[in-house]
């Protein structure tokens, strides 16, 4: 029998599993979210999305989503945002592990939503925040 061979769809395939967002990369419990709000690290504000983060407990970075209906009022909108959030954090490369709330604050704000930007500012924030940790210690 000949050994499997590996195709590029196969290759495909295994990517898509590795980038899911299954249960481990969400944050769920209530418990959960008020750590991250009681004790956050990073606090980042890229209208209309807001964003506060600290180190989670997973090796893998974790997102939480707000979205509450007073700023959204119509479901539709509600699940458009959170997906739109959702598929711009399954992609970015490169976060460390962190749990990750994103709240949308502006009523309006799907329409110019831009969570990528927000991610791009979150993993600036964190480089610069490495760097300083850094001289601290040479110092």
């Amino acid at each position: 029998m000949a050994p499997p061979t590996t195709s590029p769809d196969m290759l495909h395939a295994a990517e898509g599993r590795r980038r899911r967002f299954g249960r481990d990369r969400r944050i769920l419990l209530r418990r959960d979210f008020d750590a991250v709000f009681e004790r956050p690290n990073t606090r980042l504000s890229v209208p209309p999305l807001w964003l506060v983060a600290r180190p989670g407990p997973a090796d893998a970075p974790r997102l939480g989503l707000i979205v509450a209906k007073k700023v959204l009022r119509r479901a539709v909108d509600r699940n458009r945002a959170k997906r739109v959030i959702r598929e711009v954090f399954r992609l970015a490369d490169g976060l460390p592990p962190l749990d990750i709330v994103v709240r949308v604050v502006e009523p309006g704000g799907v329409a110019c939503l831009d969570a990528d930007r927000l991610f791009q500012a979150l993993r600036a924030r964190l480089a610069k925040t490495q760097r300083r940790e850094r001289r601290r210690r040479v110092l």
